[in-house]
């Protein structure tokens, strides 16, 4: 089926080109799209397949406008940075949350520990 995408720089895209190379699985791009929407139209219309976090199609899965299916033992991992204003202070909840992620005695935590400051 064709393989319709989201633009390069999304981190949805880098996770599913990084798994295609990795284990070298041949892929053609039929479409390049930045509108979410309109990939999910062009999906509904037949014209391809495409790769969403579950997050983006959670709607439309719920209402059957859209069905998924689900590759079993292919993790597709999306690295995330948490920035934030090197001047400004962490309020208590941002503090918890960053406690959370990036707790080292979580077992099954799967992230990978880049903080960056925003410059001034």
């Amino acid at each position: 089926m064709p393989l319709i995408v989201s633009a390069k720089n999304t981190v949805s895209r880098q996770a599913m080109d990084n798994f295609f190379h990795k284990h070298s699985i041949p892929f053609t791009i039929a479409y390049e799209i930045e509108n979410i929407s309109m990939i999910k139209t062009m999906v509904e219309k037949n014209l391809g397949i495409a790769f969403f976090s579950s997050l983006e199609i959670q709607k439309e899965v719920e209402s059957q406008w859209l069905h998924t299916v689900e590759i079993e033992d292919v993790p597709l991992y999306r690295y995330v940075n948490v920035i934030y204003h090197k001047n400004h202070e962490l309020s208590p909840a941002t503090k918890a949350f960053y406690n959370f992620i990036f707790d080292p005695n979580r077992r099954d935590a799967i992230v990978k520990n880049n903080m960056t400051k925003c410059p001034e």
